[in-house]
């Protein structure tokens, strides 16, 4: 059973562009993203997210055994206990279910370009309606002031109240090729940027400080249309272009500076008897996981780097 009290929402900030991808496409770009279905927006699909939690896990579990003694390394994570707990194992004999469970990494703030600065943070009611109703679901209250929230298309609202001030100076705010007019706040889009404020914002980033909330066409058509798409180009050995090499193809790219957010639930270990305890694994989870990890494809690349910040009811 997932109980509420090991629930919590993780957030995932990209510091470098993230290449999650579905696959080839025979479209312009031969390897777009993840998108969902029905909103056509980016994710990271649960699999990845848990993927890259035990991965991170077992680094910090392998970190002293130098890494050409490969049995040793096997012989280790084979032992260790609470990973196997809370990722669980395969094997035709050990094979044990994980107690962790996480779900798709969904966006909470985009980043476009901007006329008021070299980028902003933009999110509209639809995705915020979304991130409260999901937020329920691990015990966090309060977060019904997002489902408040009502604007027309080619007008935003700023999370920060000195935004609306500047915006008018300059006649609106230019999102990408999209010219929206700032309006000035009302109770809810108070009410919503604090509790915002106590629970996402990123000082170093200054999140919150350039955020915009925009109608969900609007969001809709930045989010299918920005992504980086990035030209790569195999060499073959002599380094040219001839002989094996030459195979051109397109990668989209979930641009950095993107918020995400997971939910996760831990339950305790699922064995029949002398399992252990949600609250130890919980403990041993926060304890392990590092503040840093990498998500998504072509590591040597640099791509996925993300911050990791947890939000609980405690957070509250």
């Amino acid at each position: 059973m997932f109980l509420a009290e090991h629930a919590n929402v993780l957030l995932l900030y990209t510091i470098t562009p993230m290449h999650a991808g579905s696959g080839s496409s025979t479209g312009a770009v031969d390897l777009p993203i993840q998108r969902e279905r029905h909103t056509h927006r980016p994710i990271v699909q649960s699999s990845g997210v848990k993927g890259a939690l035990r991965d991170a896990c077992e680094q910090f579990i392998l970190k002293d055994i130098p890494e050409a003694n490969l049995e040793t390394k096997k012989k280790k994570l084979s032992e260790a206990t609470e990973l196997n707990a809370v990722f669980g194992r395969e094997g035709q004999e050990t094979a044990q279910a994980g107690a962790l469970s996480t779900s798709d990494a969904k966006v909470l703030f985009f980043p476009v370009r901007s006329s008021h600065a070299p980028f902003m943070y933009i999110t509209c009611p639809s995705v915020l309606s979304q991130f409260a109703r999901d937020s329920k679901a691990v015990g966090l209250k309060g977060l019904e002031v997002l489902n408040k929230i009502q604007i027309s298309e080619q007008e935003a609202y700023g999370l920060n109240k000195e935004l609306y001030a500047e915006a008018q100076s300059k006649g609106g705010v230019v999102l990408e090729d999209i010219r929206v007019t700032v309006r000035d706040s009302n109770d809810a889009i108070e009410s919503a940027g604090q509790m915002l404020d106590s629970l996402v914002n990123y000082e170093d980033a200054e999140l919150l400080s350039n955020a915009l909330i925009i109608s969900d066409a609007d969001f809709m058509c930045l989010v299918e249309t920005t992504c980086p798409i990035q030209t790569r180009i195999a060499l073959g050995p002599n380094g040219t272009t001839s002989e094996s090499g030459g195979n051109l193809w397109y990668q989209e790219l979930m641009p950095a500076d993107t918020l995400l957010y997971s939910l996760s639930f831990l339950s305790a270990e699922r064995r029949m008897e002398n399992g252990l305890s949600a609250q130890h694994l919980a403990n041993w989870l926060m304890g392990t996981l590092p503040t840093h990890l990498q998500l998504g494809g072509d590591t040597t690349l640099g791509r996925g780097f993300c911050e990791l910040k947890w939000i609980s009811k405690g957070a509250q």
